[in-house]
């Protein structure tokens, strides 16, 4: 039966957050050959004497708190959220299926197999020399970076104006024969792209959505500091679900994400910390590129290789818990297949997690063992497991089972607020937050939150430290 992919909605207010949360297989990392090395190696040079320390940071914000003319409430944000969701893991789904993508026919133009465009959190970034500022959907499932330029024959809208190149001293394309344009070229298996021509590209999404301009040079700046000539794409025709934000930062494991470009000056290394999707608008999640002092203590699992989907961040997952009860799951629920389906990948572009069937069966068999509450129709909110708590509510005496995934070397809780969530604004119902996918399982954000999490390419492997991050002691 095809997948049902469902939807879900609101935190619980009312539950406290607590989180709980150790090392590697290697991970798929595309070589640079000597030429593409020396375009680094030139490039970033110039770049240490900018950067005075070995980390940058920036916040994230929630997509939904950025639209201007209407403010949505905890559930509006949750369910937009779940809807993308739906849309991203659709498409990564059909990527697998397709694999590789195909060829563009447009002459001169490179066509990108990405799947992802929606994502849920944004990050403020600054390109150009004055800098222009732009508000970014962080995203951990591509590699390129991009934003919306001037002139733009089809654009959707956004929040900051478009980025005028010809307001930058320091903007400039580059030729199909540049390290960079080859790089997007050999992932791609595309060859159409020649000599000293302009690097033009076609970045296209499973759902029609894309991108399409020309591959650049420019100045980013996060926070007080400059890195010069980063690869970015310059789009001059956008098209798709890209609507409250200006472009996109790929922060995938392939050599044109901006972790990647960041080296040497910057540890291709990556943290966020993200707040519950309930707090205030003016809440923001920090977000660290570099060795942050704070990543030292958190408990690390290996990055697993995948060489038909490089970009992703996937992790060994060897069983689950619900309750005090672990789950009998067989380990094929969890391996990536000789086709490259399969497998957990960690995703911050996902707000709920998905399961494959062969997990999530047992799974929900599990919880429903150990809930006593009134079971109630889970399909009038497109779930799979709901509870009428109403008596519950009342007199504060919820209690749902957490539930833990046992990552190589590492027990990840997941709490009651990270689990359940609010599908009724007089809090009597709850749902479980999570989902079943057929191509292979996705953590998704609502399951991240209070959570410093770490991908560390340079050690491959990603780190796991509950923290409330929103700074509070509570």
């Amino acid at each position: 039966m095809k997948k049902i992919l469902v939807c879900v909605i609101v935190l619980l207010q009312f539950l406290q957050a607590s989180a709980r949360s150790n090392h590697g297989v290697g991970i798929h990392v595309r070589k640079l050959d000597v030429a593409h090395r020396a375009h680094f190696a030139r490039y970033h040079h110039a770049a240490d004497a900018d950067i005075k320390s070995n980390t940058l940071r920036s916040n994230l914000m929630h997509r939904d708190t950025l639209q201007t003319g209407t403010t949505k409430s905890p559930s509006e944000r949750f369910l937009n959220g779940v809807k993308r969701s739906h849309m991203r893991i659709n498409r990564l789904e059909n990527h697998l299926i397709k694999q590789l993508g195909v060829e563009s026919e447009a002459a001169g133009y490179s066509e990108s197999p990405v799947t992802a465009s929606t994502g849920e959190y944004v990050m403020e970034l600054s390109l150009g020399t004055p800098p222009q500022k732009f508000s970014t959907i962080v995203d951990t499932g591509s590699d390129l970076t991009w934003v919306q330029c001037s002139p733009c024959s089809v654009c959707f809208e956004q929040p900051n104006p478009l980025f005028d190149p010809r307001a930058s001293s320091t903007y400039s394309q580059t030729k199909c024969d540049n390290g960079l344009c080859k790089i997007l070229q050999e992932g791609l298996f595309v060859q159409n792209c020649k000599g000293g021509n302009t690097c033009n590209y076609t970045y296209s999404y499973g759902d029609g959505s894309n991108t399409l301009g020309v591959l650049s040079l420019e100045t980013v700046t996060l926070g007080s500091s400059s890195v010069p000539d980063v690869g970015i794409g310059c789009g001059h025709s956008n098209q798709g679900s890209f609507a409250g934000a200006d472009g996109i930062v790929g922060l995938g494991q392939g050599s044109l994400s901006l972790p990647s470009q960041l080296k040497p000056s910057i540890a291709q290394i990556f943290s966020y910390c993200l707040v519950d999707l309930s707090s205030t608008a003016s809440t923001s999640s920090p977000i660290t590129f570099g060795d942050a002092r704070e990543n030292s203590d958190a408990k690390y699992t290996p990055l697993v290789a995948n060489s038909l989907a490089p970009t992703y961040y996937y992790v060994g997952v060897e069983g689950i818990s619900v309750g005090r009860q672990k789950v009998e799951i067989p380990d094929s629920a969890f391996e990536i297949s000789e086709m490259g389906s399969g497998g957990v990948i960690l995703d911050s572009g996902t707000t709920i997690t998905y399961w494959m069937s062969e997990a999530f069966t047992p799974m929900l068999a599990a919880f429903r063992e150990q809930i006593s509450y009134p079971e109630t129709n889970a399909g009038s909110y497109f779930l799979d497991l709901c509870y009428d708590i109403s008596n519950a509510a009342a007199d504060g005496s919820l209690n749902l089972p957490s539930m833990v995934v046992h990552f190589t070397d590492v027990d990840f809780e997941i709490p009651m607020p990270n689990l359940w969530v609010l599908v009724e604004d007089t809090g009597s119902v709850v749902c479980l937050a999570m989902a079943e996918s057929e191509q292979f399982s996705i953590i998704g954000n609502i399951q991240q939150q209070n959570n410093l999490i770490v991908y560390d390419v340079v050690n491959q492997r990603v780190g796991f430290k509950p923290v409330r991050c929103d700074g509070s002691n509570g």
